[in-house]
């Protein structure tokens, strides 16, 4: 599998049909990432894109991932299998958190500390 940069492809009036599913399928051999681009014609709302997602995924199987921006599902495609809490939308949690403190110097000058806050 040679990737070739991200492959898109759209969802029209026609909605998730066979012809749709054998093209990403194509794709896939190609590429890793494959962004699916929601057309109005193929939408009422935004949870019609997060049905469209649902349904991508559990028609492709358990090696890939997506992610919603706006009306756009990014699909990734992994080596190995992924658990289903994994599957949609995985995000990476922050371990450190940054706290400001601020410390007054004087009436005009304010000095602020950034300190790294363990969870």
């Amino acid at each position: 599998m040679t990737d070739y940069g991200v492959a898109k492809i759209q969802i029209g009036k026609n909605g998730l049909s066979e012809n749709f599913f054998s093209t990403l399928e194509t794709y896939f051999k190609l590429h890793k990432n494959v962004k699916v681009i929601v057309l109005k014609s193929a939408r009422e709302n935004r949870e019609m894109t997060r049905e469209y997602a649902n349904k991508i995924l559990e028609k492709l199987g358990k090696n890939y991932t997506a992610r919603i921006v706006g009306h756009t599902i990014a699909v990734k495609k992994w080596r190995h299998e992924k658990k289903e809490e994994e599957r949609m939308f995985p995000r990476k949690a922050s371990s450190t958190k940054k706290v400001v403190k601020k410390k007054v110097v004087s009436k005009k000058k304010v000095v602020k500390k950034s300190v790294a806050k363990k969870k």
